[in-house]
């Protein structure tokens, strides 16, 4: 089992406590651009690889975390390779091997993308309670954890299936359902591929409609092939 925490410099003293207990009290190892970068290394190729070689990403989150281009470009390289990890477990009836574990370090807004997923708070005052809830969470006893309160963010369908119907589309289907939509194509980033524009279209449509619902109808009166 590999761990990938992402985190903000800001947050490092309790990242190098965490990942200290993680490792000598529970065995687990796990990789922080501090132990796992060294002097001559390609930053973005060596995080790249660790999160491509993880199992398990704790993403730790903080005003400071929140807004961090490096935190939210690791959030969204691990939901795409999450969401097709899913997509193939369905396809071969077994558990899927990449989890993500929000830890809530200190009160902020929950990024739109892990608003539906299962979180555990840390902090000083309930160390010891939270960190045994995330370790329970990393080796997937989920019994014992407690759900986030229910939002309309956290609403079916899931982002891993729109998500993975968007990614797909041939390019002039991405762009009617942009249109049918209402969503302008200059408001997404150029030049990247067509899976990290499916992300920023899902936080588009989660931040106007708080559902995915009306996406996904979208989608399917696009490519009604699509539907199952």
């Amino acid at each position: 089992m590999k761990v990938f925490i992402s985190h903000c410099s800001t947050d490092k003293p309790f990242v190098e406590r965490l990942a200290k207990d993680l490792h000598e009290r529970e065995s687990i190892s796990c990789w922080f651009d501090k132990e796992g970068i060294g002097i001559g290394d390609s930053i973005p190729a060596k995080i790249g690889e660790a999160i491509s070689n993880a199992s398990i990403f704790v993403v730790v989150l903080s005003v400071e975390g929140v807004n961090s281009t490096w935190v939210n470009h690791e959030i969204d390289t691990w939901l795409i390779l999450q969401f097709e990890e899913e997509k193939l477990a369905k396809q071969q009836s077994r558990t899927p091997n990449r989890r993500i574990a929000p830890v809530l370090y200190r009160d902020c807004q929950i990024p739109t993308l892990l608003q539906s997923f299962l979180r555990v708070s840390i902090n000083e005052q309930n160390y010891e309670y939270g960190f045994k809830q995330l370790v329970q969470g990393i080796r997937g006893e989920y019994h014992t954890l407690k759900n986030p309160p229910v939002t309309p963010s956290n609403a079916m369908p899931s982002q891993s299936i729109v998500f993975n119907l968007l990614k797909d589309l041939l390019p002039f289907q991405f762009k009617t359902v942009l249109f049918y939509y209402g969503i302008n194509e200059s408001d997404l980033s150029e030049n990247i591929p067509q899976s990290q524009k499916a992300l920023e279209v899902i936080k588009l449509a989660t931040q106007q409609d708080e559902s995915l619902s009306n996406l996904l109808n979208t989608i399917y009166k696009v490519a009604p092939h699509l539907r199952r």
